[in-house]
């Protein structure tokens, strides 16, 4: 996945568990190909209340609530006689907790950059 503000400013993100959990966010903000810097702004917001202030009982209740698809990178999938059984341990919230770092520490690059470029748009490939 490609964010782009301008043809020069250019930052890929290449793991499937953090381009799910990116593509969720970004889908509660808005339906289109790019993000406002207002947008941008609710998202650093949402990323920095998870990293700062969330407890591991926040953070299960955060994957419970991701689309499927997003849901089974922070889950672990058991079976036995009584059928399957999706459990979220430590590792699934550490997990969590990581991608939503790297997306904190993403945003507060690129939004003030936008700010001093004077760029309003960035847009996701």
């Amino acid at each position: 996945m490609v964010l782009k503000y301008s043809k020069n400013d250019i930052y890929e993100i290449h793991a499937p568990n953090t381009i799910a959990l990116f593509m969720d966010m970004m889908k509660s903000e808005t339906n289109k190909k790019y993000l406002t810097l207002k947008q941008c702004a609710r998202i650093l917001y949402s990323l920095s209340q998870s990293v700062v202030i969330w407890t591991d009982e926040s953070y299960k209740a955060f994957i419970g609530k991701l689309s499927a698809t997003t849901m089974t990178y922070y889950v672990t999938q058991t079976t036995n006689n009584k059928g399957q059984h999706i459990i979220i341990n430590r590792d699934n919230i550490q997990t969590c907790k990581n991608d939503l770092d790297y997306l904190l520490k993403l945003f507060s690059t690129i939004i003030p950059l936008m700010i001093l470029d004077k760029k309003k748009k960035l847009y996701i490939e």
